[in-house]
């Protein structure tokens, strides 16, 4: 089972974060993907070129699980637009 990392940004309008993030693991779970940590961050609005803030990127790169991964599962694709 390959793994990866759940990553989410909490938006002072989003609702339901905590269920969106659930859904991810589900469907990572579905794909044959474990979650093995997931990673969450604080915005107004999420980041325009990053989605998360670049210091935050930059503390993920260090988390030694990080590396090895084939995956970082983005709950970004469940937004609505």
């Amino acid at each position: 089972m390959e793994k990866a990392i759940l990553i989410g940004v909490q938006t002072y309008t989003s609702h339901s974060f905590e269920e969106r993030m659930e859904e991810m693991k589900e469907l990572a779970l579905a794909c044959d993907i474990e979650i093995c940590m997931s990673i969450s961050q604080n915005l107004e609005h999420p980041h325009k070129k990053y989605y998360m803030n670049p210091g935050k990127i930059e503390e993920v790169k260090r988390i030694p699980v990080f590396r090895g991964l084939h995956h970082e599962c983005l709950e970004a694709i469940l937004r609505k637009s």
